[in-house]
């Protein structure tokens, strides 16, 4: 209930940035430690911000040791009627793990190595734009070093996530070696 009395008050930031432990995207999975073993759950808060029409959510999660990023086409769990509104993901890599890939599709794929050790971060960055007042995130996604920049994406605006049109077609395959 905290939880959606905070996202309910969406409106009263420029960014709700949610951080969730388990990966959220992927088809349902009776039993699994994350947001696929709890469909019901997901369903539910896929409606509820449907219904609150919060324009300003971005998740972050975590414990799938992979990068990742999804525009908020593949989030959205709730019913269909054809104008839902979702949210954008950011899956955390892994500091120090070795790959894998959990989840999927992601609009813009994953990024891992599998059999290898991953050394791989994300650097948020809230930018102001004293032209149009607008406050954007820049979200920065390295392997390796602050040279390696595996994907970069700024978002803007009053509603940066849109509406979900069709599901994205990201892969989330990933390298067995570099």
């Amino acid at each position: 209930d905290w939880f959606y009395e905070e996202l309910s008050r969406a409106d009263e930031y420029d960014f709700v940035v949610w951080i969730t432990t388990k990966p959220f995207i992927g088809e349902a999975e009776e039993g699994e430690d994350n947001w696929m073993g709890a469909d019901d759950d997901r369903r539910d808060l896929s409606n509820y911000i449907a219904s609150i029409e919060a324009t300003n959510i971005i998740a972050i999660s975590s414990d799938a040791h992979m990068l990742a990023f999804d525009d908020g086409r593949n989030t959205y769990y709730g019913e269909e009627n054809g104008t839902n509104k979702s949210f954008p993901i950011l899956q955390a890599g892994p500091m120090d793990r070795i790959g894998s890939a959990k989840g999927g599709p992601f609009s813009e794929g994953c990024f891992a190595k599998k059999w290898e050790r991953n050394h791989q971060y994300t650097a948020i960055e809230f930018l102001e734009q004293p032209e149009s007042e607008e406050v954007c995130l820049r979200l920065t996604a390295y392997s390796g070093s602050s040279k390696n920049v595996v994907f970069q994406r700024t978002l803007c605006g009053s509603d940066i996530f849109g509406s979900i049109s069709e599901a994205g077609t990201g892969s989330c395959e990933i390298d067995q070696f570099s």
